[in-house]
């Protein structure tokens, strides 16, 4: 005998008619202390007839934390919603809206609080909306440009918060921009009537620490950038009307006297990833021509994303922006330091053996330095007319702010070390480094360049490790676990073909990664068991260290080849010479053959997926117990970073990320590379025939268990879309082997 299944719980709609009131309305997660702070002073207004908290599913419940306080009065109604992995601010103040009984709204964030002056100070009429004015905001109090107050008609005739809008910032101008459009008139909130609980933006944002720092990462820890991106998002998209339905809920009476609500389907207003993507684009764009000018707008998409992805935001000058509009070469968009050969208009005009003599001098002075060579001139366009390295190299009008220009002797440059730009004007017949009244002839040429190199000490007590042969040498120790490894070695790589020297892998078994090369790789090349540092500094050889807790360390220091030296690098990380750059580090990687045992492991796998997952939880908070998690192995600041992103890499975010791409693609094949059996197991029972993954007993460094990590990166390599996680090499790995993948979300940023 069958029993008759519940009755599904109705879905949370809007009330039809509304009693005469006010509702407050605010809505957190996990900021229950502020909330407890600011809500005496919601309770003492006895014209506000109910308190709807929307507790979007906190970690301790709001209702728990109210209580504890002591803190009880009927007007209260908190509404629990369930199964949220990350804070949606338009998702949860649109499910309080729909909650409200009355027929005015005033809307307060958590770390809000109401002066007891408040209604009197600001009554409302029809045909307006008070809202806070971060323009006018007294100092400290920007943040109430978020709170507002209005008739509840007037709300829900523009459908509350625009939902295409799920990341901090513009939320609630493009709703008063949408108010003001329906033909409301916008009043400011009076001056210290709402006060606004200072936090950080950490809190607000949730968002922090990034392992490769780039302009895209820094611009990622700015909050105009998340405000600009929802403003394109804004515009890109339909408006925002009562025809756009909002996430459905279902709701139920719980315990405490708590509303349970929890989703009750799809999301139906979805911004696609590539108008989302578009809209970060633009973004950009407008923030970096807010400090380098109004040319970034000209510079073509390709060439912007290596700009960004090759430099930090403050490096990025009108110069650089001029070589990317010009079309430079990857090498001159990654280098970041330039030798500016400012030419004159006779300059131009000079016979063509001393314009010939001039380049290949110049050439020589940049390569030497460190520089890219750029040529600037009156014109707009490069003159006609120029072969060999003027014609070569990158061409800028002198329009461009070039940097700054240094007054100095060759001694002074010597001891500065790296003046920031060398600009240098070329008339018919010599070289002049400003002031033009100082010629420089090439004897002093070549004595500066002489200088500004590291320097040449001879090898007197050359050790065997490290020998002074035909074909210069240059050691690449890679370091720490396996992605740090491979994109150390395609780099080292990148740089000692360009240089045509011989690159020598020193891959030592360790705690990180405890298992020779040839335990993954059919490699030809020479590889050594044996870190020799300290040896190779003695033997007179050119040595870096990029491990940034080992003592004389210096993470990002330029590499200086000199001919005739061998040199040996430590690095989990690429190294600084414009001969590293992304497509030839990785082209090298993918050149790799992986050994016979490898891809008997990846054959496991199948055919390829189009979605591949890599879940990065071990080393969160609690979890970081193994000798390669441990807090010595980084800096202070690379630790907390690790913790955090490591949390935000929790397999219930991929889950609800993965949920959204199958519900477009139900029979979607997903290849799942994980750190944890627990993971394997929740997606095995959740997905079912869709899984494809690696089975295997250990979670180790052992050689067995990274030759199934180079296995899942392949197959991770071989998807079209890739959710991946933060501050991880391992799924940098899969980005630099792989030419198949063209779209890449990374957890706690994209999802």
């Amino acid at each position: 005998m069958s029993s008759t299944p519940p009755p599904a719980p109705p879905l949370l709609k809007a009330p039809i008619e509304r009693e005469e009131g006010i509702s407050l309305v605010t809505a957190c997660m996990n900021r229950n202390g502020n909330l407890i702070r600011a809500l005496p002073s919601w309770l003492a207004n006895p014209h506000i007839r109910e308190i709807i908290i929307v507790d979007w599913s906190s970690g301790i419940h709001v209702a728990q934390d109210i209580a504890r306080a002591g803190i009880s009065d009927p007007r209260i109604r908190i509404a629990r919603v369930y199964d949220e992995p990350r804070w949606v601010l338009s998702y949860a103040f649109n499910v309080g809206f729909r909650l409200a009984r009355f027929d005015q709204i005033l809307k307060c964030d958590a770390d809000i609080v109401l002066d007891p002056s408040y209604l009197a100070a600001n009554p409302l009429e029809q045909g307006r909306f008070i809202a806070g004015n971060w323009r006018t905001a007294g100092e400290g109090q920007q943040f109430v440009n978020g709170f507002f107050h209005l008739h509840t008609a007037d709300l829900m005739a523009v459908n509350g918060f625009n939902e295409y809008i799920t990341t901090y910032g513009w939320d609630d101008d493009d709703l008063y921009e949408r108010l003001e459009l329906n033909g409301l008139t916008r009043q400011d909130v009076a001056q210290n009537s709402v006060n606004h609980l200072d936090h950080e933006d950490v809190a607000r944002t949730n968002e922090r620490g990034v392992e490769y720092q780039t302009a895209w990462t820094d611009l990622d820890d700015q909050t105009m950038f998340k405000i600009r991106t929802n403003r394109f998002i804004a515009t890109i998209m339909p408006r925002w009307t009562p025809d756009r339905k909002m996430r459905p809920y279902s709701i139920r009476l719980g315990q405490m006297g708590t509303q349970t609500i929890r989703r009750a389907g799809g999301t139906i207003q979805v911004v696609p990833p590539h108008i989302a993507q578009r809209a970060r684009q633009l973004a950009a764009y407008e923030m970096i021509s807010w400090r380098a000018g109004i040319r970034t707008f000209a510079i073509p998409d390709e060439q912007f994303d290596m700009m960004l992805s090759s430099h930090r935001l403050d490096s990025i000058t009108p110069l650089m922006v001029e070589l990317a509009v010009a079309g430079a070469s990857t090498t001159a968009l990654t280098m970041g330091r330039a030798l500016v050969a400012h030419i004159n208009a006779p300059g131009f005009d000079a016979p063509a053996d001393v314009l010939a003599e001039a380049g290949a001098r110049l050439a020589r002075m940049a390569y030497r330095s460190g520089r890219i060579l750029v040529i600037a001139g009156p014109a707009e366009t490069r003159p006609q007319g120029l072969t060999g390295p003027l014609a070569a190299a990158p061409y800028v009008p002198e329009f461009t702010r070039l940097g700054d220009v240094l007054d100095l002797e060759f001694d002074d440059v010597r001891r500065h070390g790296r003046p920031p730009i060398v600009r240098i004007h070329l008339n018919e017949h010599s070289m002049h480094h400003l002031p033009p009244s100082h010629e420089v002839d090439a004897q002093e040429a070549d004595e500066w360049v002489r200088q500004t190199q590291a320097p040449a000490d001879h090898m007197a007590h050359a050790a065997p490790a490290v020998q002074n042969t035909p074909r210069d040498k240059l050691y690449i120790d890679a370091q720490h676990g396996l992605g740090n490894r491979l994109r150390a070695i395609g780099s080292a790589g990148a740089v000692a073909r360009a240089t045509n020297r011989e690159l020598v892998v020193i891959w030592q078994p360790d705690h990180h990664c405890d298992c020779r090369m040839e335990d993954l790789f059919a490699y030809d090349g020479e590889v050594q068991d044996q870190s020799f540092l300290d040896h190779a500094t003695a033997s007179g050889a050119t040595t870096l260290n990029y491990m940034e807790i080992e003592d004389g360390a210096d993470k990002g220091a330029p590499l200086t080849l000199e001919a005739g030296r061998d040199a040996y690098v430590r690095s989990a990380y690429v190294l600084t010479h414009p001969a590293s750059d992304w497509a030839t580090e990785n082209q090298l990687l993918m050149d790799l053959r992986p050994t016979p045992e490898v891809l008997d492991l990846l054959a496991q796998a199948g055919d390829p997926a189009p979605i591949g997952l890599h879940i990065r939880m071990e080393g969160a908070p609690g979890t970081d117990h193994n000798s390669y998690d441990a807090r010595e192995n980084w800096t202070q600041e690379g630790h907390a970073a690790i913790h955090h992103w490591r949390e935000r890499s929790h397999y219930k975010h991929f889950m609800a990320r993965l949920d959204t791409l199958l519900k477009a693609s139900p029979d979607a094949r997903v290849f799942l590379a994980a750190d944890q059996s627990e993971t394997y197991e929740v997606f095995a029972q959740t997905y079912g025939a869709n899984l494809s993954m690696l089975n295997r007993r250990h979670y180790d460094r052992s050689a067995q268990q990274l030759r199934y990590a180079l296995a899942d990166i392949l197959g991770l390599a071989r998807v079209s879309h890739l959710l991946g996680s933060n501050w991880s090499s391992f799924t940098e790995a899969a980005l630099r082997m792989s030419d198949t993948i063209t779209t890449h979300e990374v957890a706690g940023r994209d999802f």
